[in-house]
């Protein structure tokens, strides 16, 4: 039981990584042709533009990556995400808050392993990672799983 749940902590966190990145991908080439159309008219280099609209993506794929994972979590807490989100800015853990609402942390790990793993799954399918970059995003999961359910935030962190 132990390694089922630590094989889908890993898958899980990948997974929603993962899936995050591939839409993110997705939207690569309109938003390098925003960014460039919008330097060109302010006068600034087209390279310029191209790491402004990699950072907007980036920051944008953590975001949903986050909102994703807070949602998953949640739902398996049975509460609102919303919720969560406030107990969590006020220096709970989602450890804390699962105890407190007589939930088992490790089914929220699990649930958040397995919103991974399908996410990880669905990235292959569609060919946008291969089936070795899915496995170490696999192997990953598990850790970061463990961290995010002990970690406490506070209202400076971002959720």
């Amino acid at each position: 039981m132990k390694k089922r749940i630590a094989a889908a902590l890993a898958s899980a966190s990948l997974g929603v990584m993962g899936a995050s990145a591939v839409a993110a991908t997705e939207g690569h080439a309109a938003n390098r042709s925003t960014a460039t159309a919008a330097a060109n008219e302010e006068g600034s280099s087209g390279s310029e533009a191209s790491q402004e609209c990699g950072d907007r993506r980036h920051r944008g794929r953590r975001a949903a990556i986050r909102r994703a994972t807070l949602r998953v979590a949640a739902d398996a807490i049975g509460i609102e995400a919303r919720g969560l989100r406030e107990e969590l800015t006020n220096g709970a853990s989602i450890s804390e808050i699962a105890e407190a609402n007589d939930v088992d942390p490790a089914d929220v790990a699990t649930a958040l392993l397995d919103a991974a793993e399908t996410r990880i799954n669905r990235a292959v399918e569609r060919g946008s990672i291969d089936a070795e970059a899915a496995s170490e995003l696999l192997e990953r999961a598990a850790d970061r799983i463990a961290r995010l359910l002990t970690t406490t935030h506070h209202a400076a962190d971002s959720v």
